[in-house]
């Protein structure tokens, strides 16, 4: 027999990987014969739908404070870069790019700027620029193992394999710790190597 909350605790966990699934449009990792997947679909999507909303308006209220911020000090880089990190998350990922190049023009030289516009590149598939982005925080800070991950996954997406191994263990050499990267190493040897 089976312990009181036990089965609870299961469809919870399932109900969360559900509400991933379809917050990311990754509906593959889904199994279509669990029988309580409509259940729990309509469940996890009316309660993501009220934590999506929430949290947009906690983003819209962080902007209009930001606005706010840049009309009291128009020469703050950092405050264009938070001005992006806001639009990105509301996925105006066009205007967020013109407010990071705009914190990039006041300040040209921090690594984590140039970073953050090759992610909002990334989210549009403008490949060749994110390249540039990425080989730019590379210049600003070799020791960036953000900028060589960044590089090598964009390299995978430019169809240059030759590059992406070496652009990882490059990584790994400046962060031997990370397992992250290990783990995209060793997944990625036998597509990567010739």
């Amino acid at each position: 027999m089976r312990e009181k909350g036990t089965g609870m605790v299961a469809e919870q966990a399932r109900a969360i990987k559900i509400f991933y699934c379809y917050a990311r449009k990754d509906k593959a990792l889904l199994d279509p014969n669990d029988f309580m997947l409509p259940y729990l679909k309509e469940r996890v999507l009316l309660f993501g739908i009220g934590c999506i909303e929430e949290q947009l308006l906690i983003y819209k209220q962080e902007l209009a404070d930001i606005e706010k911020r840049i009309l009291s000090d128009p020469d703050d880089a950092t405050d264009y870069y938070d001005k992006s990190e806001g639009l990105n998350n509301l996925r105006r990922h066009d205007e967020a790019l013109i407010a990071i190049e705009q914190a990039i023009h006041l300040d040209p030289n921090k690594e984590i700027f140039h970073r953050f516009r090759g992610h909002i590149l990334m989210t549009e598939e403008r490949f060749e620029e994110v390249l540039l982005a990425y080989e730019q925080v590379i210049h600003l800070d070799p020791n960036c193992t953000h900028g060589h991950n960044g590089k090598a996954l964009v390299l995978h997406f430019l169809d240059c394999e030759k590059e992406v191994l070496t652009a990882i263990e490059h990584a790994i050499s400046l962060d031997p710790d990370n397992l992250r990267l290990k783990c995209i190493q060793h997944a990625g040897r036998d597509t990567w190597q010739l």
